[in-house]
């Protein structure tokens, strides 16, 4: 096992160690007066056990949108790195196009620095 999978798992296991723990203090607090039922098959669940399923759909949301939240990242990197990849195409295109217009200046340039440059003994 390597170390991002491990790594994986204990976020995991904090995670669900997070959600017992949440569980049993809203539970104990006096929130099993609160309606946290649910109802499955036409039987109503509730108690600790509607509140463990509710906790268990909160969490498997939540990482659903923790999922959902990273591939758009991903394709928003991706889409980024296309884009700067075309504008440095188009701008190489375009200093192609203007290549004739520059070249001579380029020269005459170079040539005044040949001339004007010192000479070393």
């Amino acid at each position: 096992m390597n170390i991002r999978t491990r790594n994986y798992l204990l976020t995991f296991a904090a995670m669900l160690l997070l959600a017992v723990v949440a569980v049993c203090a809203l539970m104990s607090l006096g929130s099993h007066d609160a309606a946290w039922n649910m109802t499955v098959d036409g039987e109503s669940i509730d108690g600790i056990a509607g509140a463990g399923f509710a906790f268990g759909g909160v969490v498997i949301g939540l990482a659903g949108a923790v999922f959902a939240l990273a591939l758009c990242g991903v394709i928003l990197a991706g889409v980024s790195l296309f884009v700067m990849g075309l504008f440095a195409f188009i701008l190489l295109i375009v200093l192609l196009a203007l290549a004739p217009v520059f070249l001579p200046v380029i020269l005459l340039v170079a040539f005044i620095a040949f001339l004007v440059r010192k000479k070393r003994t």
